[in-house]
């Protein structure tokens, strides 16, 4: 399989599993193309239920809605999009850039056309250097909105690890061999990568998809294809949804 087969078959599997996170202003007779800013946002199954899990950041401009905005998870083929604002927040962290959201009992993923990665994840699943990391997201960038309708294109990316630390794991394109190919007439490069954070970072292990990190940063936006990558590292969640403090290594005071 080529690189380009592997990004087709790789969005295919993952598409179900993402959703654009939007912010819009909360009045009557909202029009699609006024939203505010955005992030991308999946969903992670465990034995204590559902969650939504996207950067800090992201969900930062959630939990400063008030009564003017409101958060919106856009589902795809004319599904209603589901107002997230009574949602629970578990968990976030501003030093790992992650946020954990309790998705309610009784919410069906598939009334909005979406599923759930399962939770597998411990330090033993951590990523290494020389991994592949494969994710997806939807940049702002390539949105296209007008009154009654948003479309928001995914970018998928793959590329190796090339840093590791305790913290989070970064690809950077240091020879500058990372190339871009397009799927779609129209759409030929990408400048920005705002709007793909919080989006799933994956490996395939053994022809499985592992959870490893929650995209946070693309880098500097005049390097375009060529900005380094950063990923907080998934296995600080626990199963539960809160995250794993004792690990979390915080500067020193």
């Amino acid at each position: 399989m080529n690189i380009e087969d592997a990004l087709k078959y790789n969005t295919e599997q993952v598409q179900p599993y993402i959703a654009p996170l939007m912010i819009y202003p909360k009045k009557d007779d909202l029009g699609a193309d006024e939203s505010l800013c955005g992030g991308t946002c999946f969903f992670v199954r465990s034995e204590y239920g559902l969650f939504l899990i996207t950067a800090e950041h992201v969900y930062r401009e959630v939990e400063t809605c008030g009564d003017e905005r409101i958060p919106l998870i856009l589902a795809p083929n004319g599904a209603q999009p589901v107002d997230i604002s009574d949602w629970k927040l578990l968990s976030s962290c501003s030093f790992l850039d992650i946020a954990v959201v309790k998705i309610p009992e009784g919410f069906e993923l598939e009334s909005i056309g979406k599923d759930a990665f399962t939770y597998r994840s411990s330090p033993d699943t951590r990523v290494a250097v020389q991994e592949t990391v494969f994710f997806v997201g939807f940049p702002g960038e390539h949105r296209h909105t007008d009154r009654k309708t948003f479309i928001a294109r995914m970018l998928p990316c793959m590329d190796f690890v090339t840093t590791v630390n305790d913290r989070a794991f970064f690809m950077s394109d240091e020879t500058l061999e990372r190339t871009s190919t397009s799927f779609e007439p129209g759409i030929e490069k990408i400048e920005s990568f705002g709007g793909l954070s919080g989006s799933p970072m994956l490996v395939v292990r053994d022809g499985i998809f592992e959870l490893v990190g929650v995209f946070i940063e693309g880098g500097f936006q005049e390097e375009g294809i060529h900005s380094p990558f950063r990923g907080a590292h998934f296995d600080f969640i626990n199963s539960d949804g809160t995250l794993d403090e004792i690990r979390i290594p915080y500067p020193r005071t």
